[in-house]
């Protein structure tokens, strides 16, 4: 009876490490993975990385278009096995006109609210249009700091 009991805890033994060393195969990471890129890479497809590679070593390997738009993408976050990457394209943004923009147009700048936007048009209907961008600084409540907000998206 006691060689029993010995025989069923080997057996129970054998069949638990049995199961362990297959869970712990089965946990262990891979040493490569496949990733997608899409949009406005030089060259789309799919990617074999090494794990633990970040976003910023796949955009090396694939290029990126000139008009390609890599701001939203966090550079240092891991990839992962299965991962679509898509680069979007960027943006152009439109310069507004202090001679000619309208009232909602010139609210959209930063800084720019109903009544300034109405200073600015009554400035150059009333006094004089705009001979650079710098003149925008006459009409009341815009200063130095608001001027140089919206600089980057005014044109004459």
């Amino acid at each position: 009876m006691y060689w029993k009991l010995i025989l069923l805890g080997i057996i129970t033994s054998l069949i638990i490490f049995d199961s362990i060393s297959i869970t712990s195969l089965d946990l262990k990471e891979k040493e490569t993975i496949s990733v997608e890129v899409k949009g406005e890479a030089l060259q789309e497809g799919v990617y074999e990385m090494t794990n633990g590679d970040a976003i910023e070593d796949l955009l090396e390997k694939c290029g990126v278009k000139e008009n390609g738009d890599i701001s939203d993408l966090s550079l240092q976050k891991k990839l992962y096995d299965g991962q679509l990457i898509v680069i979007g394209e960027k943006k152009e943004e439109s310069l507004i006109s202090i001679n000619s923009a309208s009232k909602e147009q010139l609210m959209s700048l930063p800084g720019i609210g109903p009544s300034i936007a109405d200073r600015i048009i009554d400035y150059r209907e009333n006094i004089s249009s705009f001979a650079s961008l710098e003149d925008i600084m006459n009409v009341k409540g815009i200063g130095k700091a608001t001027y140089e907000r919206i600089r980057e998206h005014i044109t004459l």
